[in-house]
């Protein structure tokens, strides 16, 4: 009798112990899940990275404070007005704009809503970064091949790993930034230029610009999403942004030697800077600029076709396509 009771009670204690396991694993899975909540509730403007962006654009408390709770504020329905002009205009296709469809109007209305807020609100952008959706995106302004498989190609590739070539951000909170000094060329119109990329996810970022000009501090918010699927971690992922930019820069160079070559061959005494005007920072950092859809085309096709670069080192260009409700 005495065995039988010693053994019911070994029984109920592994029960009650069990039990306990399994509620304090409860438990503390609900506590990560509702302080992850609780952490990505908080409006974007509580990052430690969000902050050096608005402190780099608004040195005066006051109009930091007044634009935070302004962008704070924004109504729910600003994601089905962008939603909306997604349809009509996408930057995917920069060169939508000059199209003279018999939508023309809805066209040229919806790329002013998209420039607008973009330009305007990319802190209220930024905290809801999660509802945004991109596109696998290869292409320049003209959106052509060029008579070659090269795209056809890269985009098989891509769908070995992204079958719907599209990708969101998981996490709006910023993780980590790489800043990078962009130096002055040729007929560049802005100063203290820099290009920081907001990681998120590990292995995703967003790209933004700012500088100054006239005494005035400007950020462009650029809606693209830059993804290495297969790098190690955020080490790594950061070189591969710093590869991203240094090949950027090459690029811009080779068009702009195309396009003196060009000119050259139709007016003999064509002036080069004219060229360095065409791709200057003005031009090149626009919303919607076709001259920065050229050069990052190009450095795609560079990094994509490299043998040389390991698969942990690709990186890869989505656009935004869509904003979720």
């Amino acid at each position: 009798m005495k065995k039988l009771l010693k053994n019911k009670f070994i029984f109920l204690s592994s029960i009650s112990f069990f039990t306990l396991s399994i509620s304090c694993t409860s438990n503390s899975e609900n506590i990560n899940k509702n302080l992850k909540q609780k952490t990505e509730s908080k409006f974007i403007s509580e990052n430690k990275f969000a902050k050096e962006l608005i402190n780099s654009q608004f040195p005066d408390e006051t109009q930091k404070k007044d634009f935070i709770y302004n962008q704070s504020k924004i109504i729910a329905n600003k994601k089905q007005e962008l939603k909306s002009a997604l349809v009509w205009f996408s930057p995917l296709r920069v060169s939508l704009i000059n199209s003279q469809s018999d939508y023309k109007n809805l066209i040229e209305t919806s790329q002013k809503i998209l420039e607008n807020n973009i330009n305007k609100n990319w802190l209220w952008i930024l905290d809801n970064i999660k509802s945004f959706e991109f596109v696998f995106n290869p292409y320049g302004s003209k959106f052509d091949d060029q008579g070659t498989d090269y795209f056809k190609n890269v985009l098989e590739n891509v769908e070995q790993f992204n079958p719907s070539l599209k990708i969101s951000i998981n996490n709006n909170q910023i993780q980590d930034v790489l800043t990078i000094n962009v130096n002055n060329d040729k007929e560049d119109l802005f100063q203290n230029k820099q290009i920081h990329f907001l990681i998120y996810d590990n292995n995703k970022a967003i790209k933004v610009v700012t500088y100054t000009q006239n005494n005035q501090n400007y950020l462009k918010l650029i809606p693209d999403l830059f993804y290495s699927p297969f790098s190690k971690n955020v080490d790594n992922f950061k070189n591969n942004l710093l590869n991203l930019e240094k090949v950027n820069i090459k690029s811009k160079e080779l068009l702009i030697n195309k396009d003196i070559e060009y000119n050259q061959n139709f007016y003999d005494n064509y002036n080069h800077l004219n060229s360095y005007k065409t791709f200057n920072d003005f031009n090149q950092f626009k919303t919607f600029s076709s001259i920065y859809a050229d050069i990052n085309e190009t450095t795609m096709k560079t990094i994509l076709t490299d043998q040389s670069i390991e698969n942990e080192n690709k990186i890869f260009r989505y656009t935004w396509r869509n904003i979720n409700d």
